[in-house]
């Protein structure tokens, strides 16, 4: 045999380009004409155990799959699992890494790094449908405590839940699961979970530094993409808001605000919202980047104080909330 036969070319097709000796061999391959294809260039080995199609330039699935077709023990996580995800922050480290169960010697290969432990519950693990087993995303969530800075590891957090890949709670569960004597990681991962505010994700990394300026000024009163009708525009969410003083904060960091369509929305939006009543700041990259970060939000603060007491006078005058 000097080409693959049909059962093996879809098989690959549907595997990203990735088939194992045992599939070769299910398919009526044999060792001398797997050694053919080879020398024909019809398929590369890999790893020992599997290979990809010749004309395939490997790319992270195709090792993936690759070292799951050779490897069923394994369950690909950390930051190679965070990657499938899209989560943030995934190191681009050339690498797949891997669960392998104790006292294992799966794999040699320098671009494998494998992770060995007995604690990988079925619920886990998802089996997706071109055969790689990938950590779920509270299970990866909680492993990247490995890998990442807390700050960094919040802003996970927030992604796996904007997502809405699972709850507050789910993530939870997963690490109190994982909570052993010999894991002080995961300690650190349930500190790092329990200092987040309660409410709705924040939707970027920048908006999660937003919220951390304000509180470490004291602001604990923060509500976090509050929802609102505007009369005129429809619904909306304010990134940041104190609404018991009709007072938003919007962090404009995504593209979309900076084009002429994006700030004459944001314009409608801040009008509308005016005509109930309330009063919204914006800072945009320059006003929330690292040197200016600080003064925008003490200014914010500032203004959050003054907007208290002419809340309060208000109200004693029997003028709020607003009619």
């Amino acid at each position: 045999m000097s080409r693959l036969d049909r059962q093996s070319m879809a098989w690959l097709r549907s595997h990203n380009q990735a088939i194992s000796n045992s599939q070769l061999f299910d398919n009526g391959v044999s060792l001398d004409q797997r050694k053919r294809l080879v020398a024909n260039e019809q398929i590369r080995r890999v790893l020992h155990g599997a290979y990809l199609a010749g004309s395939a330039e490997p790319d992270e699935r195709m090792l993936q799959s690759a070292l799951c077709l050779a490897h069923p023990e394994l369950v690909i996580a950390g930051p190679s699992a965070g990657r499938h995800w899209h989560l943030r922050f995934m190191p681009d480290d050339g690498l797949v890494h891997a669960i392998a169960p104790p006292a294992s010697h799966p794999c040699s290969e320098p671009w494998v790094r494998v992770y060995r432990t007995p604690l990988l519950d079925p619920e886990d693990v998802i089996t997706l449908s071109d055969g790689r087993r990938v950590t779920s995303p509270p299970r990866t969530a909680v492993d990247l405590t490995r890998y990442v800075t807390p700050s960094s590891l919040a802003s996970i957090n927030e992604h796996v839940l904007s997502l809405r890949y699972c709850s507050e709670e789910g993530l939870r569960r997963c690490a109190e699961r994982l909570d052993t004597p010999g894991r002080p990681w995961v300690r650190r991962y349930l500190r790092v979970l329990a200092g987040r505010l309660p409410g709705a994700p924040s939707e970027s990394h920048g908006e999660l530094n937003v919220l951390g300026e304000f509180l470490r000024r004291g602001v604990r009163d923060l509500v976090r993409q509050f929802p609102i009708t505007l009369p005129g525009y429809g619904p909306a969410r304010f990134d940041l808001s104190v609404p018991e003083l009709l007072w938003a904060f919007e962090a404009d960091l995504h593209p979309s605000h900076w084009t002429p369509e994006g700030i004459a929305r944001d314009q409608a939006r801040d009008a509308a919202a005016a005509a109930l009543g309330w009063v919204t700041r914006r800072g945009g990259p320059v006003r929330l980047s690292r040197d200016n970060r600080a003064a925008t939000i003490d200014s914010a603060v500032a203004e959050i104080g003054r907007r208290r007491e002419e809340v309060a006078r208000l109200f004693q005058a029997g003028l709020w909330p607003p009619r």
